[in-house]
């Protein structure tokens, strides 16, 4: 006998209406990882009320979308008449290019591009890529059309660059820890053991113990290259510069601390990842070995 399950939504749990809200929103990311097989997670500085919200509006796009016709951007935006890029001089590339912009915010559709490139290279896209993509013929009111180039065509050095500057937001700010998900799930050091993010983990916040903050914090990110295997789609890569900042004691004083780094990364499923770092202010020997080694 096939099961049924009721997917309403009692009126009231308990006495306390945020501990109510609470399990309504659990019910709710309950029924959505069974029909649509999606899985959120928030975190517990969320408030109940906000986060019932986007859930509402989730299983709202979720049961809108079920019946929905799909077609092509260019079908979308009413088959636009446009230049073939092969037609046009390069003085007239940027003009028309931003025409295609002016069109596509017109329509609510959210093109963006997070480097620089050359303006032929984003027409070419768009007109020989964007458009052809398929999107839903509506959305619920609010909601936008939001693409990005990078999706399409990936800028390693710019990933590398944003997750460098992840770990250097993390470190200056003391908060390394499990969401830190610009660290890889396991380490390689240099006498090739491994060591899993958790531990990892634990010798950041043993040193962050030591101090109650970092201020005065300065860095520059020099150099930044990577090698891509195209046969296994994965890469190589890692970041260097120099960062200097102050430590301040629980007693108030502070130490300079100082030095260049550098950043391994990995890229194994289309992320970015360390893997290793050399960094000033961090050892991966704890004390005890230290002492054996003397």
């Amino acid at each position: 006998m096939e099961r049924q399950i009721n997917h309403e939504i009692p009126e009231t749990f308990s006495n306390d209406p945020r501990e109510n809200l609470r399990m309504e929103n659990d019910l709710l990311k309950l029924k959505l990882q069974a029909e649509s097989d999606a899985f959120i997670e928030s975190g517990d500085d969320v408030p109940p009320e906000v986060e019932n919200v986007f859930l509402q509006n989730v299983m709202a796009f979720e049961e809108s979308s079920k019946d929905v016709k799909m077609i092509s951007l260019y079908d979308f935006l009413g088959r636009p008449e446009y230049k073939p890029i092969d037609t046009l001089k390069p003085e007239q590339i940027e003009p028309e290019l931003s025409k295609l912009i002016q069109m596509l915010q017109h329509k609510e559709v959210v093109l963006d591009v997070l480097d620089n490139y050359e303006p032929s290279a984003i027409y070419r896209f768009i007109t020989e890529e964007l458009f052809l993509q398929e999107t839903y013929e509506n959305l619920l009111p609010g909601m936008i059309r939001h693409f990005s180039y990078e999706e399409f065509h990936p800028n390693h050095k710019l990933d590398i660059r944003e997750r460098t500057m992840d770990f250097l937001g993390d470190w200056f700010e003391r908060k390394m820890d499990d969401t830190s998900w610009e660290l890889a799930t396991e380490f390689i050091l240099p006498d090739a053991s491994k060591i899993k993010r958790e531990e990892v983990v634990k010798k950041f916040k043993t040193i962050f113990a030591c101090y109650s903050a970092f201020i005065n914090c300065q860095y520059v990110i020099g150099d930044i290259s990577f090698e891509w295997n195209q046969a296994n789609d994965s890469g190589l890569g890692y970041s260097e510069g120099a960062v200097k900042f102050d430590a301040v004691l629980e007693s108030g004083e502070t130490v300079r601390i100082e030095g260049p780094f550098k950043l391994y990364f990995s890229n194994q499923s289309g992320w970015w990842s360390i893997f290793y770092f050399v960094f000033p202010g961090f050892t991966w020997q704890d004390e005890q070995h230290e002492q054996e080694q003397k």
